[in-house]
C-alpha cells in the first residue's frame, strides 16, 4: 500500500426548518504536526429541535470539541481525548442552559470519528450516526441513544409487542445528549478500528437517513465524496417531505493517493468543503 490520503466531502438542507439546527466540521487538513499525532477528525452536531436553541447548543458543542481537540498533546490517548472533548461539550452546552435560564431545555446530538494512520476511532451522544461504506456494503458503526432500545429490550422480554413498539410516539425520543446534567451514555469504540484502502466514512443527522434507507444511500456511492454528499442531499430535497428536518453529511475518503494529484483539484475539493463548514 502507498502513501494514504484523506478526501473529505459534505452537505447540509435546511428542510422545513426555519433555520439550520445542525452544525459540522473537520479538523485543519493542513496542520500537518497535529496531524501526526491526532488524525483528522470530523464532527456532526444536530440541535434538538424539540428544545430551546437548537443552532447555538450545536455550534456551541461542535466548537467546544473541536478545540479541545485541537489541545491533544502528542502524549495525550486519542479515546481519552475524544471523552475529553465531549464532557467539554457537554458543559459547554450546560452552561448556555444555565445563561438563557433555560436548564434542561437546550441540547444537542453530537458525532465524532478520527483517522489517524489507518486507524478509525469514534465517539458519541445521541441519534446521529456514523456509517462504514466498504465494498458495496453500508454498515452503521454508532449506537442510537433512544427509547426504541428500551421498548426492544421490552419486547425481548414480552413485555409489549413489536407493533407496540414500533408506533410508541417516544420511541425516537433520546435518552442521552450533549447538554445533560449528567452524561452517562457515550458510544465509543473500546478497539481501534482497522480501515482499508477504499474506505469512506459517513457521519450525519437523522434528517438524513430518517428520510433514505440504506439501499438508497449506497445507489451515491460510486461518486467522490464531495459529490456524494451532494447526491445525498438532493435525494433528501426531492422527497419534498413537509415535515422534513435539517440534514447534514459529512463524508472522509480513505484513499491511496494517486501518483500525480492535480493541485487544481485538490484545491477546489478542499474549498468546496470549507465553504459549506460552519466551524
Amino acid at each position: 500500500m502507498g502513501i494514504m490520503i484523506i478526501i473529505p466531502g459534505s452537505a447540509q438542507c435546511l428542510g422545513q426548518r426555519q433555520e439550520q439546527e445542525d452544525s459540522f466540521g473537520f479538523s485543519d487538513f493542513d496542520n500537518h504536526e497535529l496531524i501526526a499525532h491526532a488524525g483528522n477528525v470530523a464532527v456532526v452536531a444536530d440541535g434538538m429541535g424539540g428544545l430551546k436553541y437548537g443552532r447555538e447548543a450545536s455550534q456551541s458543542a461542535l466548537q467546544t470539541f473541536m478545540q479541545s481537540y485541537r489541545e491533544k498533546k502528542e502524549s495525550d490517548d486519542i479515546p481519552a481525548r475524544l471523552l475529553k472533548g465531549l464532557f467539554k461539550a457537554n458543559r459547554a452546552v450546560s452552561q448556555l442552559a444555565l445563561e438563557t435560564h433555560d436548564e434542561g431545555e437546550v441540547g444537542t446530538t453530537l458525532v465524532a470519528a478520527v483517522i489517524h494512520q489507518d486507524l478509525l476511532y469514534w465517539a458519541s451522544v445521541g441519534d446521529s450516526r456514523l456509517y462504514l461504506y466498504r465494498h458495496n456494503h453500508l454498515k452503521q458503526l454508532t449506537h442510537d441513544h433512544t427509547y426504541a432500545k428500551e421498548l426492544n429490550l421490552e419486547v425481548a422480554m414480552g413485555v409489549i409487542s413489536n407493533k407496540e413498539a414500533s408506533q410508541h410516539p417516544s420511541k425516537n425520543a433520546l435518552t442521552s445528549y450533549v447538554g445533560m446534567k449528567k452524561l452517562l451514555l457515550i458510544d465509543c469504540n473500546s478497539e481501534p478500528f482497522k480501515l482499508e484502502e477504499g474506505d469512506r466514512l459517513i457521519l450525519c443527522s437523522d434528517g438524513l437517513y430518517g428520510r433514505l434507507d440504506q439501499q438508497h444511500m449506497i445507489s451515491c456511492m460510486r461518486e467522490s465524496a464531495q459529490m456524494t454528499a451532494d447526491k445525498l442531499m438532493a435525494m433528501v430535497v426531492a422527497c419534498r417531505d413537509l415535515h422534513q428536518d435539517n440534514a447534514t453529511v459529512a463524508i472522509l475518503d480513505y484513499l491511496e493517493e494517486p501518483e500525480e494529484v492535480p493541485l487544481t483539484l485538490m484545491q477546489k475539493i478542499k474549498k468546496r468543503v470549507w465553504k459549506r463548514s460552519e466551524v
